[in-house]
């Protein structure tokens, strides 16, 4: 760092414990860092399933048509519509999805037109893949394991 006149390492050891995990700036209110893994997952039917699995960050706008393949790959046939977050919503994700005739349940680009409107998806309609997100914690411990050196 002396030699390059630098303050950042990249890919640097956090813990001698777990030397994969790296952390991952959210920017949230609680802690401005996050550290474990990231992850992309669908829910279907109640079900979630993971997509993409990572321990550096990741942007998840591009994985959108990896997860709609992934959807084929299962069920045998494209889902009718996919409920997304702002960040996969770019011209690109929209243009795909459109060519596969897969309906995309999100806010639209620009100023929203009256139909626009009365389609709105609410921030609480993406509750449910949080809530399996908080169930996985809570429920099945996830958020209790640990690593050790014996």
């Amino acid at each position: 760092m002396c030699r390059n006149r630098t303050h950042k390492v990249d890919n640097r050891i956090i813990s001698i414990c777990q030397p994969h995990v790296r952390r991952i700036v959210r920017g949230k209110a609680k802690a401005k860092t996050e550290f474990g893994s990231k992850i992309q997952a669908g829910l279907v039917v109640g079900f979630m399933f993971i997509d993409h699995l990572s321990w550096d960050a990741f942007n998840g706008g591009s994985y959108l048509t990896d997860s709609v393949e992934r959807y084929k790959e299962r069920f045998g046939c494209y889902q009718a519509e996919v409920l997304a977050d702002q960040i996969y919503c770019n011209r690109e994700n929209r243009r795909a999805l459109r060519a596969l005739h897969i309906k995309l349940v999100a806010k639209p680009f620009g100023r929203p037109s009256a139909q626009a409107v009365k389609n709105h998806v609410r921030s609480g309609a993406r509750s449910p893949i949080e809530g399996k997100f908080g169930q996985g914690k809570v429920k099945y411990g996830l958020d209790n394991i640990r690593a050790s050196v014996d």
